[in-house]
């Protein structure tokens, strides 16, 4: 069973948007990307190769999902140079490797952990791969001394409630005061909501319990989310690979994605859309909350304004008072906690370096960070 553009757009009551008016501008270019086996990283692995990339390099951990990106990129662009890449972002010294190997000018970091229940229960792996991972990979390009850094996050960076979240709006400070070195790295953060239909996201899931006949479990009734197309995002992401934007600048874009969707009238959509004939309708089933998630997400939080970017339908968020993003020393100690300390101890720690962040107690001089 497959759900059409037409009936996602239905839900969310608008049209297709496009923010990338110069995608040639990748013709010519080395492209790494990270978690290439992911939804996000497979679909931006087959716009990125019609686009005559110099080279594609995918990296991933998954060799099965890795193995189907190959698949898919040999049956719809097979001229494309393509190297394959089994790696993962947390080994720091095999990222340096192929980043000298493969030599490239642009990185979007696709990579990350995304289940935030799983984030809860393992918040470790969460710090590793999402935090400690995003450092590794900025490194080994910095190691190289030029190009365009991509990093995707989520909306869950906004206001954090989760492990997953915190780690990711870490992430993001870590990867914007790389604008501020003089070592010619772009560093750009793009921060979205949910991908309809992505692996792991909620509508696969209720997918699933619809075809099984089982009942569709809510967290909460009033929980709301921000979705947008998987090709949506794919176009905001090349947008950030390929626009121009001023030196120094603290780059971090977010689309307009509209109205919130209610998880419930979503739920209730597809059910009655896609209840196979002949077999009674799912049941909705009220979960309860676990702590760990807004009911309503956001794009920005209190500590963050809006400003129009070049692009329609882009906003560039900017800090109302500049942040100190965590110093190597701390991303270390961070590091060998996630490693070998208790769940507890690492969630304490994530959530005060971020304390301490956002108020502009750690890391470098807070001059060093002023905005343009």
């Amino acid at each position: 069973m497959e759900i059409d553009t037409a009936f996602i757009l239905e839900i969310l009551g608008r049209r297709v948007k496009s923010f990338c008016d110069e995608p040639e501008r990748v013709s010519g270019r080395r492209v790494l990307i990270t978690g290439a086996a992911g939804s996000i990283g497979r679909a931006l692995a087959v716009r990125l190769a019609r686009l005559n990339p110099r080279s594609l390099s995918l990296l991933d951990s998954s060799d099965h999902g890795l193995v189907e990106t190959l698949n898919t990129l040999e049956r719809l662009a097979p001229k494309t140079q393509v190297w394959e890449r089994l790696c993962d972002v947390r080994d720091l010294s095999r990222l340096d490797t192929i980043f000298e190997s493969d030599q490239p000018d642009l990185v979007i970091h696709a990579a990350a952990l995304k289940h935030v229940s799983l984030g809860e229960r393992h918040p470790g792996e969460c710090v590793l791969t999402n935090l400690i991972g995003t450092r590794n990979v900025l490194a080994a390009l910095r190691a190289l001394g030029r190009g365009r850094f991509v990093l995707v996050s989520t909306d869950k960076a906004a206001s954090p409630k989760s492990v997953i979240g915190a780690c990711k709006r870490l992430a993001e400070l870590h990867v914007s005061n790389a604008g501020f070195d003089a070592n010619g790295i772009q560093p750009v953060v793009v921060r979205f909501g949910n991908v309809f239909g992505s692996r792991g996201s909620v509508v696969p899931i209720f997918l699933d319990r619809i075809q099984r006949g089982s009942p569709v479990t809510i967290t909460h009734p009033g929980m709301e989310r921000f979705f947008m197309l998987c090709e949506e995002a794919v176009d905001l992401i090349l947008h950030a690979s390929t626009a121009e934007f001023s030196h120094g600048q603290w780059t971090l874009l977010v689309p307009d994605m509209g109205q919130p969707l209610s998880i419930v009238k979503l739920a209730q959509a597809m059910v009655e859309r896609l209840t196979p004939i002949a077999q009674a309708p799912s049941q909705i089933v009220i979960r309860g909350e676990d702590g760990s998630e807004n009911l309503v997400e956001r794009l920005h939080d209190e500590r963050e304004l809006l400003f129009p970017a070049a692009a329609d339908g882009l906003w560039s968020i900017r800090p109302v008072s500049p942040p100190a993003p965590p110093t190597d020393v701390q991303l270390a100690d961070i590091e060998l906690i996630a490693r070998t300390g208790e769940d507890a101890a690492v969630r304490e720690r994530v959530f005060s370096l971020l304390r301490q962040a956002l108020a502009g107690e750690c890391g470098e001089p807070v001059e060093a960070l002023k905005v343009s």
